[in-house]
């Protein structure tokens, strides 16, 4: 284990400390304020530097994340709700939308709100607002490195409907400043389902600013139609906050690296004492879309960066293309993010070179 510059081994480390919660662990906590009343919690510190809150009852989803005080996520104006406060009508999604570090939209529907088949669906699906079934966290030891995961498993499903389940893990390793989520989505019903997801990952001030890039591999931008088509050339860079500001959202289209992982990043040269950057780091098999949403508004200042199974124009136009995704009975997919944290410029880059990454344009 590598911790706060000492290379440990595992008694090394339990000699130093009377309870390992001194410097790491995992925390569960009820919130007791406001709209959040009620919501379960389990806080992550790793020891790295990073720490980061896990929510069973929102979805397994993650609102806070922060590395040496520094805060990584956008957290909207609405702060955390608890699930009862949830309208699946049109776009009442955005009442409850927190954003945070991930928010995760699906199982079954994703995207613009609309009318498939007859059915009324509601904007980025049910699966955020929904409490997690038999969660909770663990630590364990495999040689000297410690192991930290947070699990549950959050259900969609209605009597003569689907029953989709969703069984996530989120897992660091005490030292490091990284989390992995690892998603399996199995249709658990008895006939066909579509499926839907998109990772939201949403990152605020001050990890971006005017200063900030987003880096890309090798890609195809295709922007959203409107303002975003006449801003296309613009998703890299980021504008102070203003007034009226259009939201923006482009799909790009990466080009795999040879192992078959898709990659995106932000660097702010200017945060923390040599800069600070963010990676997302996933197979593409199941996830070929990046999405993109950039809003630079006052109070909505937010760049989210959202692996996704297809485009968000919602659940009837991808079946009109015949892009939608059929799970039959008792079928699944599997789905793995792992985010890192870079602290400096030179580890950023080096790690930007072996992912093949670019800058969308330069940070002033």
């Amino acid at each position: 284990m590598q911790l706060y510059g000492k290379k440990l081994s595992k008694r090394e480390f339990e000699g130093l400390v009377g309870d390992i919660g001194q410097v790491l662990g995992v925390r569960k906590i009820r919130m007791d304020e406001g709209k959040a009343a009620g919501v379960c919690a389990y806080e992550v510190r790793t020891g790295g530097g990073l720490s980061y809150t896990v929510l069973p009852d929102r979805g397994m989803d993650i609102p806070f994340a922060e590395y040496k005080g520094v805060p990584l996520n956008f957290l909207s104006k609405t702060g955390v709700v608890h699930p009862a406060y949830f309208n699946d009508r049109g776009y009442e999604y955005a009442r409850g939308f927190f954003g945070g570090l991930l928010s995760t939209c699906g199982l079954t529907y994703m995207g613009e709100a609309c009318i498939d088949g007859g059915i009324e669906l509601g904007k980025h699906g049910r699966i955020n607002n929904t409490p997690a079934e038999s969660s909770g966290y663990s630590l364990s030891w495999d040689g000297d490195e410690l192991l930290m995961a947070v699990s549950g498993s959050v259900r969609e499903s209605s009597i003569a409907g689907e029953n989709m389940v969703m069984r996530r893990e989120i897992h660091s390793t005490a030292g490091a400043a990284s989390i992995k989520i690892s998603d399996t989505v199995e249709n658990c019903g008895f006939r066909p389902e579509p499926m839907m997801m998109l990772y939201h990952f949403n990152f605020g001030f001050p990890l971006v600013s005017e200063d900030t890039s987003l880096y890309l591999p090798a890609h195809n931008t295709i922007p959203f139609p409107g303002e975003s088509e006449r801003l296309a050339g613009e998703y890299g860079c980021f504008s102070p906050p203003c007034e009226n500001a259009c939201d923006l959202v482009y799909y790009h289209i990466l080009e795999k690296d040879p192992e078959g992982f898709g990659s995106a990043a932000l660097f702010n040269p200017r945060l923390g004492e040599n800069g600070l950057g963010i990676s997302l780091h996933y197979p593409m098999e199941n996830l070929p879309v990046l999405v993109q949403w950039k809003s630079m508004k006052y109070g909505d200042y937010v760049t989210a960066i959202e692996p996704s199974t297809g485009y968000v124009d919602g659940r009837a136009a991808a079946r009109e293309r015949s892009e939608l995704t059929i799970l039959e009975p008792d079928e699944s997919r599997r789905f793995e993010i792992e985010l890192t944290v870079f602290d400096g410029e030179a580890a950023f880059l080096s790690a930007a070179e072996r992912m093949g990454l670019k800058p969308g344009c330069v940070a002033n």
